[in-house]
């Protein structure tokens, strides 16, 4: 019956939005709760790929490393699975627990774990503890801007400052950021905040774990995978891998694609020896039918690791993907294949010219096959040494003692760098083209911005009618933009809803809601440094109270003449 009445108020547009608020609140409350009872675990770690999609990348490559170190023997191990059940067959120990992605059971594995070992993005709405650690893999080198970095507000399925808000997140909350290069640890330092919250030095530059397979598979391993494939003996395999595209979004489904290639002309024109591996990225939701094709190309889409299917392939056709960096290691032929080379770029934008790779670059389909049929005939040992120096069979145990063990690589400690500044973060309101706004543009323009860091502190959802004003104030100083909504029982909100109509009295309100107003700090700001607040517009009950809360320096600039009251 519950069921039941779920499905028919999802079919109304009021019904799921009442869904969602109901949602929302359990987790809430739940997260809440958890923050307050629960008690680390040193010996415990949480695993997750790509949000629970995949059992794959480094996370893969870390759990077993440590499965098989005598070091780890007394260790318990989370993973976090979308569809646990689909990838129990893949576990065959007592020591490794499985769980549903995002619910309750996740989150308190969450709130218990010493370490969280990650690829992807973590829940915004859950904060991390002081005394646990996140270890950021990542699950590529960027070649397409990502995170802060991207500028064009073009994104079909969030604003800018929505993404820039989801990658500050983890650069808040990360501990360890792991990196393959020095062109790499650029574009994370940039790209995630981390220059901006004076954390370069969590960057461990060392290799990412998941390619040392890359140097250790044997002949066997290869016919293993061949098998499971289903791949003919004797063909040459083709594995195309492009990525997804920000415009091709479906609401309610998620990110979709339309297949670039031809792939009944790629069977007619190609040599008969020729397999075709189809690997869609993992934010793309929807299936591709290729049955008609069986013998001549496989959708590996969902298979967990990548990797094996570069060990497996003879060549990669790819487009704007982080795949060929990795597949460097292989040193197997590239082709980039870049049908919408103009639109692309012009609404996303790439760390690196194209045209500053040496491989082939064709952006139709005759020119896919022709290049197919040719022999790899460009140096890329230059390309090798920039973008994939420390990957071996060696990266995972370097990780894994550095970040598990404590012990000294003799590169970066994984230490918050101070530049022996004062942070300062400015809470700037709604934004509005209004007398605050100018005066805040004012200050901002005459103080000495060398002597302290400044950060303007906004809600995406409160200047989203003003993205003129942050711009132009975000050329000035750093901004920082509050994620999520602030967590909360029902009785809470009830709380907040009577103080919001004026019936419940300042004081008693924020004796009931000081504990909740500090983990939402926490929650906002990660570890962070926070020296000073300043509420500049002097408006907004609710920010003030939160930043009451606050234990620091807080100021509240009130205008029109009054004073300042600290």
């Amino acid at each position: 019956m519950k069921k039941k009445l779920i499905r028919r108020l999802k079919k109304t547009k009021a019904g799921a939005w009442i869904i969602k608020k109901i949602r929302a609140h359990r987790r809430d409350k739940m997260c809440l709760e958890l923050s307050k009872n629960a008690v680390v675990k040193e010996k415990q770690i949480i695993f997750s790929a790509f949000s629970g999609r995949l059992y794959a990348c480094s996370p893969k490559a870390i759990y077993e490393y440590m499965l098989n170190d005598p070091k780890f023997d007394d260790y318990t191990f989370i993973w976090a699975f979308t569809k646990p059940d689909q990838k129990q067959h893949l576990f065959h120990n007592d020591r490794t627990i499985l769980v549903k992605y995002h619910t309750k059971e996740f989150f308190k594995y969450l709130s218990t774990s010493k370490y969280w070992i990650f690829n992807f993005r973590t829940p915004p709405y859950f904060a991390k503890r002081e005394d646990q650690i996140f270890v950021q893999c990542w699950h590529g080198t960027p070649l397409k801007r990502i995170g802060m970095d991207i500028q064009v507000d073009g994104n079909a399925a969030t604003k800018v400052s929505d993404v820039h808000k989801q990658y500050l997140d983890v650069g808040e909350k990360c501990n360890y950021f792991i990196s393959p290069s020095a062109y790499a640890t650029k574009c994370f330092i940039s790209s995630f905040g981390l220059d901006r919250l004076h954390k370069e030095n969590v960057i461990i530059e060392q290799g990412y774990p998941r390619n040392a397979s890359l140097f250790t598979a044997t002949e066997e391993k290869l016919e293993k995978i061949r098998q499971e494939l289903n791949i003919p003996k004797g063909k040459k395999v083709i594995l195309y891998c492009p990525t997804f595209r920000d415009d091709q979004y479906k609401k309610g489904v998620g990110h979709t694609y339309q297949l670039g290639v031809n792939l009944l002309r790629l069977k007619e024109k190609l040599p008969k020896d020729c397999f075709l591996l189809l690997r869609l990225h993992y934010l793309v939701s929807n299936n591709i039918d290729i049955s008609q094709f069986k013998g001549f190309a496989v959708d590996v889409s969902h298979y967990d690791d990548v990797n094996d299917l570069y060990l497996v392939s003879d060549l990669l056709v790819t487009d704007y993907s982080s795949v060929f960096f990795d597949f460097l290691n292989t040193r197997k032929k590239i082709i980039l294949y870049v049908y919408d080379r103009e639109d692309y770029l012009s609404s996303r934008g790439i760390y690196r010219d194209l045209s500053s790779f040496p491989f082939p670059i064709v952006e139709c389909m005759d020119d896919v096959i022709r290049e197919i049929n040719l022999p790899k005939n460009y140096d890329d040992e230059a390309l090798i040494k920039e973008f994939c120096p420390y990957d071996d069979a060696d990266a995972t145990h370097r990780i894994c003692q550095r970040v598990l063990l404590n012990r000294s690589l003799g590169t970066k400690e994984g230490k918050i760098k101070d530049n022996g500044k004062e942070n300062i973060f400015i809470d700037a309101g709604r934004l509005a083209n209004n007398g605050i706004t100018a005066s805040l543009k004012n200050l901002l323009n005459t103080i000495d911005r060398d002597k302290k860091n400044y950060y303007l502190l906004f809600s995406n959802k409160a200047v989203r009618r003003n993205l003129d004003n942050l711009k132009e104030l975000s050329e000035l100083v750093n901004y920082y933009c509050s994620k999520g909504v602030t967590n909360m029982t029902i009785r809470q909100k009830v709380w907040k809803t009577l103080y919001n109509m004026n019936l419940i009295h300042t004081e008693r309100y924020m004796k009931y809601m000081k504990k909740p107003l500090r983990y939402e700090l926490k929650r906002m700001f990660g570890d962070a440094r926070v020296d000073s607040i300043v509420q500049f517009s002097g408006y907004g009950n609710q920010r003030i109270n939160l930043f009451s809360t606050f234990e620091g320096n807080k100021v509240i600039y009130v205008h029109a003449g009054r004073d300042q009251h600290p």
